[in-house]
């Protein structure tokens, strides 16, 4: 999917936006870290092919973990 949005690397063409799975890991004090799965937009350069995430992943990934806590 196409967007609007600039290259923050400096190049001046398309990005593209992809949802893909995303694993976060959080320490959960005295037993093995947990491992969250999520799916998350990542924007892609089509120029210089790098990726990057902003706040909507982040919104994602912290919503996830909030669930997490709250059902245990």
């Amino acid at each position: 999917m196409p967007s609007d949005i600039a290259c923050p690397y400096g190049c001046d063409c398309a990005v593209a936006i992809r949802l893909e799975d995303d694993t976060i890991t959080y320490a959960t004090g005295n037993s093995e870290p947990l491992e969250v799965a999520v799916r998350v937009p990542v924007y892609h350069c089509e120029r210089c092919g790098e990726g990057w995430t902003d706040w909507r992943a982040e919104d994602i990934r912290q919503d996830a973990w909030a669930k997490v806590q709250a059902e245990t």
